[in-house]
């Protein structure tokens, strides 16, 4: 297959680990890859456009391992997902056919519960994606806590290495067999504990909410000098935590993205069976 890898995360680094992992694995598997990536970190950027801007794509080389396979040159963007799917489905690999899958991520963390979903940028690529006429999947490795990537452990190369095979392969089998109900799937892939591969399982997403408090708080200047603001009024910044999602995460009913992340289970999805 021809496949595009877009993400939110950006290029390689601490922030995006696991890119490089998984189009290597992608590429082990035989599979012609794409790759087109926000050229700044994207999260929380939904399915949003660069509306207004010119777009400059430019070459990015990985820094890849002896033991890869000779890369292809990436290409990175300055915008949204999104936008990053629609250059690279209609522009920017047009002499390699026509693209017959585009994966959104491996996202940094889960993309569990309504609040978290529909703010993804991962989750929002594979919907621009979906209205392209393309089969979508976003992809998210849910290992818990952000460590450093070089850390053994949850962030361990072979932890990162194992994931990945494991995504390709059912990824492969989704394509196989499509529901031609489906326009996005969404894969959350949790920390793997052992072998064999943990159950897989289809799932709604968690409703959650941001009722309380306000994911922005006051941004309190660091003397006097500073409050003189024009218009009078204070300055904020992004603050999130998330009170009411971290309580959905721990109390969300059987069946739902959640619960299956809690059991330790692969969970499939579906965002929106039709959602245009």
């Amino acid at each position: 297959m021809h496949i595009l890898v877009v993400n939110d995360d950006g290029p390689p680094c601490v922030s995006s680990p696991y890119v490089a992992p998984f189009v290597r694995a992608l590429q082990q598997a035989g599979h012609v890859t794409s790759v087109v990536l926000p050229s700044v970190q994207n999260s929380g950027m939904a399915k949003a456009y660069n509306i207004g801007q010119t777009l400059q794509p430019e070459y990015y080389l990985p820094d890849l391992t002896d033991d890869d396979p000779t890369p292809d040159r990436w290409i990175l963007v300055s915008g949204t997902p999104a936008s990053c799917v629609q250059l690279g489905v209609h522009h920017l690999f047009q002499d390699r056919g026509p693209v017959d899958l585009v994966i959104s991520g491996p996202n940094y963390g889960h993309n569990l519960t309504s609040v978290y979903t529909l703010a993804s940028g991962t989750v929002g690529g594979a919907m621009e994606a979906a209205l392209c006429g393309k089969m979508a999947v976003s992809l998210s490795f849910a290992f818990g806590n952000h460590q450093a990537p070089a850390d053994e452990g949850v962030h361990s190369a072979d932890l990162i290495a194992t994931a990945s095979r494991i995504s390709v392969n059912l990824i492969e089998k989704l394509a196989q067999e499509p529901r031609n109900d489906v326009d996005v799937y969404h894969i959350n892939v949790p920390r793997l504990q052992s072998t064999p591969p943990p159950q897989v399982v289809w799932t709604t997403v968690a409703r959650s909410s941001l009722s309380s408090p306000s994911i922005f708080q006051i941004l309190q200047p660091p003397d006097e000098r500073e409050t003189s603001i024009p218009s009078g009024l204070p300055a904020f910044n992004w603050a999130p935590r998330f009170t009411d999602v971290n309580r959905i995460l721990e109390e969300s009913p059987p069946g739902t993205d959640a619960w299956a992340l809690r059991k330790g289970y692969i969970g499939f999805v579906v965002p929106c069976h039709t959602f245009y």
